[in-house]
């Protein structure tokens, strides 16, 4: 049986899809930042380096000089034509992520992601591990690592709107939250809110269902993705409470 949900998730897909490509490196707010976060978890080092007033971490020469180049050329003070944009997704450039190319390091200053919690940079992580192993230079595993945050963004999404299939309101409600401009902008991109944003529609859709039809796996499904969302960010921990009244209703 089709539902009406389904078809939203397809135009989130394709929309979606489409804001990866098209929205230039690094034009996400502190996107470049997110990447060497990225980069940081990837080799197991939780803990940023503080230096001076500054906080960070030690990143590979190459790979921190083609973000930068790569920053430096989509800047939005930078015009591009339509064809020289192209041109650098079908004939990308850039260094390949390999163990002789992360050698020499150089200190860089990411203070404003550097104590974001590593559950939120799951897809990004897989994505230079994924660089790592195949040999991709810098441009696939920034495309790869916003296809990947896109995608698990998308799954969490679709299983909120599939505990509340039984409402074509409710699903048609995330569906223009998601599917705001803003929303699908960091949802195709390196940003670790993308995870954040569709836990926290998961987490609501739970409650939704709970109060709904008292089922104990919606509580244990919200416990587990309260959870993880207070761990991605501790002030998010708001949106749980609205379980407190469909405790006390059903007395559990």
């Amino acid at each position: 049986m089709f539902h009406s949900y389904k078809f939203y998730i397809l135009l989130l897909i394709i929309f979606g899809f489409i804001y990866c490509f098209l929205t230039p490196l690094y034009q996400i707010p502190d996107e470049l930042h997110h990447v060497f976060r990225a980069i940081q978890l990837s080799e197991g080092v939780l803990i940023g380096t503080k230096n001076e007033k500054t906080s960070g971490g030690m990143i590979p020469t190459i790979a921190s000089n083609d973000f930068n180049y790569q920053l430096s050329l989509f800047s939005h003070f930078q015009k591009l034509s339509f064809k020289e944009y192209f041109t650098t997704l079908v004939i990308p450039s850039g260094h390949k992520f390999t163990k002789e190319n992360f050698k020499n390091r150089q200190y860089e200053q990411f203070s404003g992601s550097v104590l974001y919690s590593p559950i939120n940079y799951i897809p990004q992580v897989l994505s230079i591990w994924m660089g790592k192993l195949f040999s991709l230079n810098t441009y696939h595993v920034i495309y790869l690592g916003r296809i990947l945050n896109f995608f698990l963004s998308m799954l969490l999404i679709f299983f909120a709107m599939n505990k509340l299939r039984f409402s074509n309101r409710y699903t048609l409600i995330i569906f223009i939250i998601a599917g705001l401009p803003c929303s699908l902008q960091l949802l195709s991109s390196l940003s670790p809110d993308a995870i954040t944003i569709s836990l926290a529609i998961l987490n609501t859709s739970l409650i939704m269902s709970y109060y709904q039809f008292n089922c104990k796996n919606d509580l244990y499904l919200f416990v587990l993705t309260a959870t993880l969302l207070g761990l991605c960010k501790f002030l998010y921990l708001i949106i749980p409470l609205g379980i407190i009244p469909a405790l006390y209703l059903y007395k559990v």
